[in-house]
């Protein structure tokens, strides 16, 4: 075990609209707590329209990995 302590939390998530039923949060913040990892699932709502904008975010934030859930009335 590292004497080192480190608070930094590793992000992935989800990707949609909406989002907000999604329940994949649960089943993956529960793996992690299980392995003892920091990490942590955010489900994020991004319209179809801002998905380019929220790719880069998840670069900015240096995301470990992200899905995409789509709404089968999402027009492209």
């Amino acid at each position: 075990m590292s004497s080192n302590p480190n608070y930094k939390a590793e992000l992935v998530g989800v990707f949609g609209h909406p989002v907000s039923e999604n329940p994949t949060v649960v089943m993956q913040e529960a793996a992690f707590q299980a392995l003892n990892l920091n990490w942590r699932y955010l489900t994020i709502e991004v319209y179809p329209q801002d998905l380019g904008a929220a790719m880069q975010g998840l670069r900015a934030f240096n995301m470990k990995g992200i899905n995409l859930t789509i709404h089968t009335k999402w027009r492209f």
